[in-house]
């Protein structure tokens, strides 16, 4: 998995707030990121549609089957969810009860910020930065080539970058420039 820079933006409100709802757009790694950063949570998935109609049908013995810590992936799926979740941090108010996930819709963000106002820290989380994976490709070439994971400005690493470059690669002619930029100011 690709670093995060946002990752320890959201173990800190975790361990701030009782419910961290992480937005963005479709495919930008929302799942994989609250996944990885919390594997002792219990994950469920709102796109299974079983799974949905059980929430929708009887939120109290849902939210009971799936107790915190828990992840609610795709909660647009199902925003009634969200008052009984309100009900359950206001009984307990321990952090980092709920980890919830969904995409950038408007209704969602209001739903959330109207049920769970000053119990909810909303983070974003976007497509890949051009420096996340700029670090992912310097991570690979070092495990590559046995450096044992620490980035070196080695004559041999600007060679390979560079041959990914010529060959077309715009990422990794990016990374390269950037690097060969980082270690003339160095």
């Amino acid at each position: 998995m690709i670093k995060r820079a946002l990752e320890s933006k959201l173990k800190a409100m975790a361990g701030k707030s009782p419910v961290i709802a992480v937005t963005g757009p479709r495919q930008s790694g929302k799942t994989t990121l609250v996944r990885a950063a919390f594997p002792g949570y219990k994950y469920v998935s709102l796109e299974n549609l079983d799974t949905r109609e059980f929430a929708m049908a009887d939120p109290r013995l849902f939210l009971a089957e799936y107790p915190a810590p828990a992840i609610f992936d795709e909660i647009q799926r199902v925003p009634s969810l969200l008052s009984y979740i309100q009900t359950i941090v206001d009984e307990t108010g321990r952090s980092g009860m709920y980890i919830l996930t969904g995409s950038n819709n408007l209704m969602l963000l209001e739903s959330v910020s109207q049920s769970l106002a000053g119990r909810v820290a909303l983070l974003n989380l976007l497509p890949f930065s051009y420096a996340e994976l700029a670090a992912a490709i310097c991570r690979f070439i070092d495990q590559r080539h046995g450096s044992g994971g620490s980035i070196h400005f080695e004559a041999e690493r600007y060679e390979l970058a560079a041959s990914f470059a010529d060959d077309g690669n715009e990422l990794v002619g990016f990374t390269w420039q950037f690097e060969r930029s980082v270690f003339a100011s160095a």
